[in-house]
């Protein structure tokens, strides 16, 4: 997804292909915080939080690109 995003931003910039670069790009970092808390050597509660957060954050993005 991140991929085609970023290609899409840079074959056909416009707003809708910003917004959702950005929010694919929250995507990936929070999947990658929730692999690193998972299989980290602790759990920790506050990168539980930035997790949700991205998560949150970066399907919020995606689905408001459809509006642009």
């Amino acid at each position: 997804m991140n991929c085609v995003a970023i290609s899409n931003l840079i074959t056909a910039p416009s707003t809708f292909t910003a917004i959702f670069a950005l929010g694919a790009a929250l995507f990936l970092i929070s999947d990658i915080v929730l692999i690193l808390n998972t299989f980290g050597p602790e759990s920790k509660f506050s990168l539980r939080i930035t997790n949700l957060s991205l998560y949150y954050l970066g399907q919020l993005l995606i689905a408001l690109s459809l509006l642009s």
